[in-house]
């Protein structure tokens, strides 16, 4: 069970850091980006950085919600859990948690 727990960390971990990665990506370039398919054909539609962090952010929610079930004796441990995270991010260079 450690094993699997250290796992899910590391990669909540690393998942927070791409998420700050893609906010800054966003935050730059906006939202959207302009296509065209063809001569008549062009429009606006969701950045790819969009689209990574939509699904990026519901993995770690996803991966959030596992660990905080893992966790015994209820939300100071998950406080804790979600402070360690925090940090990792901060030493990968990921910003402000």
């Amino acid at each position: 069970m450690r094993e699997v727990a250290k796992s899910l960390i590391e990669n909540a971990a690393f998942m927070a850091v791409m998420c700050t990665d893609l906010q800054d990506e966003i935050a730059e370039k906006g939202v959207t980006v302009e296509y065209q398919n063809g001569a008549n054909q062009w429009g606006t539609k969701k950045s790819p950085e969009v689209e990574t962090y939509n699904s990026m952010i519901k993995n770690l929610a996803g991966v959030i919600g596992t660990l905080s079930r893992l966790v015994p004796g209820g939300t100071d441990e998950a406080d804790e859990l979600l402070e360690f995270l925090a940090e990792k991010r901060q030493r990968r260079g990921g910003g402000a948690a």
